[in-house]
Parts: C-alpha cells; sequence; structure tokens
C-alpha cells in the first residue's frame, strides 16, 4: 500500500510560500488574527498552510488578491508586473503610520488625564 505524500513532497514550492506570507505577517507586524481578520480568512486556515498541512484554498488566494496582496509575489516570489518592493514598503509603512498614530493619540490622552489630576492636586 502506498504512503500518502505529504504537502511539501506535492507541492515541493510550499515551503517558500509560507515564508513568503509569513512575511507578510512580519512586515505588517500582524499575528494570525489581525492578518486573518485584514484578509477575511480564518485564523485555523492560515495556520493550516503556515504549518504545511494545507494548501491555499482558492478563497483565501481570492481573499488575499482583495485585500492587495501581490498574488504573483505570494506564489512565486516574483513582482508582478509593475509591482516592486516598493509596492510592499508603502503598504508597510501605511500601516505603520496608521499604527503610530493610534499610539500617538492613546499618549495625549494619557498626557490629558495626567495634567488634568495634577491641576486637581494644586
Amino acid at each position: 500500500m502506498q504512503q500518502k505524500k505529504s504537502i511539501t513532497e506535492k507541492y515541493p514550492q510550499m515551503p517558500e510560500i509560507v515564508e513568503r506570507l509569513r512575511s507578510l505577517l512580519r512586515r505588517g507586524n500582524h499575528t494570525q488574527q489581525t492578518f486573518c481578520d485584514r484578509v477575511g480568512i480564518q485564523r485555523s486556515h492560515l495556520a493550516s498552510v503556515l504549518t504545511c498541512r494545507n494548501i491555499l484554498s482558492g478563497r483565501m488566494v481570492m481573499r488575499l488578491a482583495d485585500a492587495g496582496y501581490d498574488l504573483t509575489w505570494i506564489l512565486t516570489g516574483k513582482y508582478s508586473a509593475g509591482e516592486s518592493t516598493d509596492t510592499v514598503r508603502v503598504e508597510y509603512l501605511t500601516q505603520r503610520v496608521a499604527d503610530l498614530e493610534g499610539t500617538v493619540a492613546q499618549q495625549k490622552q494619557m498626557i490629558d488625564l495626567c495634567q488634568t489630576a495634577l491641576k486637581k492636586l494644586s
């Protein structure tokens, strides 16, 4: 009886695809859950892909495309025509600016609270 082939035996490119997906999570400073929420996929499916238990589903590929990710790069490591590393950098920097703006807003609120408390104590 033949043994069932593993995902990486059937699809030798899977480890590279997984590494590119992990790179997207790192670049966007995402947890698996925040990435899945952004893309609109189940965390359990992403986890099974990241551990090479499953391949990317058609739905996952479509959701990645809808979220603006470069499928050519994810699947092959090459950028689409007209795409460059600048596209990835812009996405990362846009997300980083949004994160920092949120942090600045929280810090301003904390400063306001501290100033109000100081006034009450003075």
